[in-house]
């Protein structure tokens, strides 16, 4: 009976945090692509980003600021190339005298994918996650990470 106050402190903070997640982005659905072994393509990760929210671009404008990137994993046979991060809108915060780059709105990170030859068919889910760290026109929070899965199928 002693921890019962801990897990539930801990569910708490918990669903705090999946609850502020979805509060600053959303991912939206990433369609699956399709190529033959030996042949390369490209997939777009959207990201749907608060209304009052911004987050940092890549590369970031300062040093200070953390820049949102993607991290995925290769599979067996299939290579994922370097995400290629979109044009950031010039931003100035409240009270700052920098102007610095940053994502609004709705904006997609292309990612290169490559099938080896030799590459079994099937279908594939490429792994990683989005690390981002958000903003409103007063403060930025805490950097977070949201899971990203992207759907492959090799013919």
């Amino acid at each position: 009976m002693k921890f019962t106050p801990l897990i539930f402190l801990i569910f708490s903070i918990n669903s705090l945090t999946l609850g502020a997640e979805t509060k600053y982005l959303s991912l939206g659905s990433v369609k699956k692509v399709t190529l033959k072994a030996g042949k390369a393509g490209e997939v777009d990760l959207p990201i749907v980003i608060g209304a009052e929210f911004h987050i940092q671009a890549n590369p970031a404008s300062l040093p200070r600021l953390i820049p949102t990137t993607l991290d995925l994993t290769n599979e067996v046979g299939i290579e994922v190339g370097k995400p290629v991060y979109p044009k950031g809108n010039t931003y100035q915060q409240q009270g700052s005298q920098d102007s610095i780059s940053v994502y609004s709105g709705s904006v997609n990170i292309k990612v290169p994918l490559a099938v080896k030859l030799g590459a079994k068919a099937g279908t594939y889910m490429i792994k990683g996650k989005l690390r981002y760290q958000a903003c409103n026109d007063k403060i930025c929070f805490f950097p977070m990470s949201v899971p990203v899965e992207i759907p492959l199928l090799v013919k």
